[in-house]
Parts: structure tokens; sequence; C-alpha cells
């Protein structure tokens, strides 16, 4: 996969993972009615928990060749992993970027990592999770303080993730422009060396050579002259 390519696929994915966000956000505020009722409150726990899912997935996926887009230089294992026995996420990928020659001396680092996007603790995931666990709870109760404020944590940490990810989305739009500029510049330069082997095959060598010749011959016809007439003095002419 070249590396116009794979910047495009990955900002596809964070665009999505993105909506995804935007999804769950909508979700929070609505759970931080409070007109809520626990039954509510749980259903609002099951789609919740289905973003998480989603969200989880597309922070692992892989391009065509097999490799995870957001692990950083350690691309041959999944970017992010969630732990059953401390029941968290965690990135367990690196924060390393590649970085690819596009022009002479000219690198472009060309991944993104989850590491920058969601943090090394996976925050906005974990906190989320933590959520759904709450809201499914049977014994909930839906005025608790501690609901609201563990709502109002989620959705302070999704915020904080989302201005992550816009970052490296205008991030990777840079990199890509880079990568036009380049290919632009490159494509006048074939232009200029097509016109110049134009020129070139069309040049007739058999005339430039008598001009050539003519020209040189000339040219000491010029300095012999000069040579003469500076050789002159009023003396010789008596």
């Amino acid at each position: 996969m070249n590396v116009s390519s794979s910047l495009s696929t990955q900002e596809a994915n964070l665009t999505s993972i993105s909506d995804a966000m935007l999804n769950a956000r909508d979700r929070l505020l609505w759970a931080a009615n409070g007109s809520n009722t626990s039954e509510d409150l749980a259903a609002i726990a099951g789609e919740l928990e289905n973003l998480e899912k989603t969200l989880f997935t597309a922070t692992n996926v892989r391009d065509e060749e097999g490799r995870y887009l957001f692990a950083g230089t350690l691309n041959d294992k999944p970017a992010v992993e969630f732990d059953a026995v401390t029941d968290t996420y965690s990135v367990i990928g690196n924060g390393k970027h590649r970085e690819a020659a596009v022009a002479n001396g000219v690198l472009v680092p060309d991944n993104v990592t989850a590491e920058e996007v969601f943090g090394p603790g996976m925050d906005m995931l974990n906190e989320i999770h933590k959520l759904v666990a709450m809201l499914k709870d049977p014994l909930l109760d839906a005025n608790d303080p501690a609901v609201r404020a563990q709502i109002d944590s989620t959705i302070n940490q999704l915020d904080a993730t989302q201005s992550s990810l816009l970052t490296a989305v205008t991030d990777l739009g840079g990199r890509q422009n880079t990568l036009s500029f380049l290919g632009e510049s490159n494509s006048q330069v074939s232009l200029t060396n097509q016109k110049i082997e134009g020129e070139l095959s069309t040049l007739d060598y058999a005339k430039a050579s008598i001009d050539l010749n003519n020209y040189q011959l000339s040219l000491q016809a010029t300095q012999k002259t000069y040579v003469k007439i500076n050789g002159l003095s009023l003396f010789s002419l008596l």
C-alpha cells in the first residue's frame, strides 16, 4: 500500500470512529436527562455497549496487508486490548511513527497511533465501559449523584479524545497536501524533461554542425582582423 493510500485509509477509519463517538455522546446527553428512570438508563446502556464494541473494533482495524493501522511500529499485533482480569482497555502498540521517503531528503510519517489519539490508558473507552456497567445494574438508583458524576466524567473524557482525534485527522490532511504538492512538482519536472527530449529528438544535427562550423570560422576571421588592426600604428602607414 503506498503512502497516500495508507493515509486515506487511516483518515476514513478515524472519521468512522469520530462518528461513533458522536453517537455515544448523544446517548450520554440522553442519559444525563434527569427525568430518566432506571429502565431508561438500562436501555441507554445497551446502546452504549454496542458503541463501545464498535470503538474497540475500529481501533484494531487492519490494512489490506494485515497490519494493524494504529499500533505504531508494532503493527503485527493489535493496537488495543481488553484485559478481562482488570476489566480495562489499554494500548499495547506504541506511539512511534513510521516514516516514508516521498522525495529526495523528504520523509513523511505514514501512520497515526492509538496512543496519540486515545492515550495509553484508553481513558475514554474505560469511562464508557464503567458507565455501561453502572447503568446496567438492576439495583441502580437513577437519582444517585454518582450516576450523574460518571456520566459527566464520560462526556468530558469523550470530548477530550474527540479533540485529539480531530487533530490527528487534520495532521493526516496536511501530510496528504504535502504528497500532492510533491506530486505536482514531479509532474512539472517530468513535462519539462519530455519537452527537452522532444526538442532534442527533432534537432537537425547536420545543419547544427554546419552552423557551428560557420560560426567558428567567422569568429576566427574576426579575431585575426582584430589582431591585425590592433597592431597597426601611424608610423606603419608612412
